[in-house]
């Protein structure tokens, strides 16, 4: 993601911080609720939702060069 590192401690927020993409917008990108907590380990929310972190890097990469 454009030298972006994203780990599985980092949460939403730090995501959104990094990247200037909204949260909301990588949850609906990913097929996420809405109501996904944004504050809780990525990790933690792969294992919950089934996604993989290449898949949530690959969802951010391509919102950074929509925008």
């Amino acid at each position: 993601t454009s030298g972006i590192l994203i780990t599985g401690q980092m949460t939403l927020n730090e995501v959104e911080e990094l990247t200037g993409i909204s949260t909301a917008e990588i949850l609906k990108s990913l097929g996420l609720p809405a109501n996904t907590s944004k504050k809780e380990a990525l990790g933690r929310l792969r294992r919950r939702y089934g996604f993989t972190l290449q898949e949530l890097r690959d969802v951010v990469a391509a919102l950074v060069k929509k925008y």
